[in-house]
């Protein structure tokens, strides 16, 4: 198993990428978690679960905007996922926080 946490949308100085744009936020981590999973020999279609935490006024809008994102990253049925909508993430303009497991065939 393949455990990957803490993906944000950052530089590698930690300055917030797109701040308060979840949609272009969702599309940097999902990148940095698929350039992730190939660093291990893994593709998108090998993570059984994701957990994203956003930032949001938890509308269904946004909600639906959010999954769609993370949606396309993933053959069908794709994994079993989890989004949580928080009030606040840990930096400012920070809109969402994603971990995946993945399991090698």
């Amino acid at each position: 198993m393949i455990y990957v946490s803490g993906q944000v949308s950052s530089d590698a100085k930690g300055t917030v990428l797109d701040p308060d744009a979840l949609v272009p936020q969702t599309h940097t981590v999902m990148g940095k978690v698929r350039t992730l999973l190939a660093e291990y020999g893994l593709s998108m279609d090998e993570v059984v679960k994701v957990n994203a935490f956003f930032k949001s006024g938890g509308t269904a809008e946004e909600l639906n905007d959010n999954l769609r994102v993370r949606s396309a990253c993933f053959t069908d049925p794709g994994p079993a996922t989890t989004g949580i909508s928080l009030p606040a993430l840990t930096d400012q303009g920070m809109m969402i926080d994603v971990e995946v497991t993945a399991m090698p065939r």
